[in-house]
């Protein structure tokens, strides 16, 4: 959706509407996958070098946990998001669905695990919290040894 800077009024340019799984342009394989349009309600408003945009964006997305790499729904709410567009002093128009897709992928949880994805228990985290306890048992054993590393340096006296 292409935005000429003088559409926009003093008093700022409400725009909402939808955006498309396609408009995310994400490969296959990517952690991120958009499952629905994602909604946006915003206002945007113009500064000497800046576009404002204000508003609310959600949407739905499959997020892979960054432990048990499992794919996960997510629902996506940020309510009184704001962003800026720096504009160049020859530029006349941007895309505002350009903008609102970065913004998107920006503000998504970047390695989320289960838990925060809503599962209860990720099925990685008890096979992970087991080699912790188990790296630090062997950290205690190891401390608890005595250090006899300079012993043969003292010898030499």
């Amino acid at each position: 959706m292409r935005i000429h800077f003088d559409q926009i009024p003093d008093e700022g340019l409400p725009a909402s509407g939808r955006l498309a799984p396609a408009v995310f342009d994400l490969d296959p394989s990517d952690a991120i996958k958009p499952t629905q349009d994602a909604h946006y309600d915003v206002t945007l408003y113009k500064f000497s070098d800046a576009i404002r945009i204000e508003g609310d964006l959600r949407g739905t997305f499959d997020l892979q946990c960054g432990l048990c790499l499992k794919h996960l729904p997510y629902q996506a709410d940020f309510s009184r998001w704001s962003s800026e567009y720096e504009f160049e002093e020859d530029e006349t128009s941007f895309d505002l669905h350009e903008v609102l897709r970065e913004d998107f992928l920006m503000a998504l949880p970047q390695a989320p695990q289960c838990e925060e994805l809503g599962q209860v228990n990720c099925p990685k985290r008890e096979l992970l919290t087991s080699i912790q306890e188990q790296a630090d048992l062997e950290d205690e054993e190891q401390a608890d040894e005595p250090d006899d590393r300079w012993d043969a340096l003292d010898g030499l006296r």
